[in-house]
């Protein structure tokens, strides 16, 4: 792999060095040809991975034409409310119970984020870590069910639910969307969502942002439907190859995504483009004012929304 990378930006490197220069390509590779072949190659590379990354986009393949099927058409039917329909302060916090009611009751869409914790328990839960919401500087990971149900979420009333207790509640009434906080070892904690909604009987989707996940619940529960998350990652901290196969999607073909839910602002409009025609729908988050909304329901099939009531089709 080192020897990969090292390829990888001396080529870059010389690329961008002829490119300020104003010199040709044929130039370039008429002197690189005249000093050796070594560093050629170091030319070569990256152009190579340029054009097999560009092949694999054009090619995305997701399978069966969802647009096309009533299996999916709720995706596209109701806004759905992130985290449900809360608040910033601790009447009504994100990922509670109170605000998967008011989204009910409003008959919104309701998107949460699940995790599992220590003794295997599926929670409804954002951060990794509890010190936003609870004010704790400890890891969801490292406790146990009997440790976190007595925490309250922004020292108000509202605690972290388990995912059984949300499905209870909902009981098919809205649309679920369910995000797969996992960037370690995929199997536990997907296995445990599969099994928790082994007889719920409601309208759901399953994402995530590692395309791995949604490859083992097609591998695992293939009648789920599985939406792949993305954005620019322009503030992630991530090398840049990852950036690049995350944002333009080139592990589709692994996770058969029925939709694709990318960041506000983000995508490009070629890409969009080409999902559409791929017969995905298209999702974006988090829209947070009707500004936002008017721009994005122009490009999208259904908008993630926080921080206002968005309008219902």
């Amino acid at each position: 792999m080192a020897i990969f990378y090292n390829y990888v930006q001396r080529g870059l490197t010389s690329l961008s060095h002829f490119a300020l220069t104003g010199a040709s390509i044929r130039h370039m590779l008429s002197n690189k040809l005249v000093q050796g072949g070594t560093d050629l190659v170091y030319i070569l590379v990256p152009f190579v991975l340029l054009l097999l990354a560009l092949a694999l986009c054009i090619y995305i393949n997701p399978g069966p034409n969802v647009r096309q099927s009533n299996k999916t058409a709720w995706l596209k039917q109701v806004p759905i409310a992130h985290r449900g329909l809360h608040t910033d302060d601790a009447d009504v916090p994100e990922n509670s119970i109170h605000a998967f009611r008011r989204a009910i009751d409003k008959g919104y869409g309701i998107e949460i984020d699940v995790q599992l914790s220590a003794d295997g328990r599926v929670i409804v839960f954002h951060d990794y870590n509890l010190k936003r919401m609870i004010g704790l500087d400890m890891n969801t990971a490292d406790l146990t069910w009997d440790q976190l149900e007595g925490l309250r979420l922004l020292d108000g009333d509202q605690g972290i639910p388990l995912l059984k207790d949300l499905l209870s509640l909902i009981d098919g009434k809205v649309p679920l969307l369910i995000e797969v906080k996992n960037e370690g070892a995929v199997g536990p904690l997907e296995q445990a969502l599969i099994d928790d909604l082994q007889d719920y009987t409601g309208d759901f989707a399953i994402q995530a942002f590692n395309p791995f996940v949604l490859a083992y619940i097609k591998k695992h529960a293939p009648q789920y439907i599985r939406g792949q998350l993305s954005s620019d990652f322009k503030n992630e901290d991530l090398a840049w190859w990852k950036k690049f196969v995350l944002r333009y999607l080139l592990l589709n073909k692994i996770s058969e995504p029925s939709f694709v839910a990318y960041e506000t602002g983000t995508l490009p409009g070629w890409l969009a483009k080409r999902l559409k025609q791929k017969g995905l729908y298209l999702l974006t988050w988090t829209v947070k004012d009707m500004e936002s909304y008017k721009r994005d329901i122009q490009i999208f099939d259904n908008v993630i929304f926080e921080g206002f009531e968005a309008p219902r089709k």
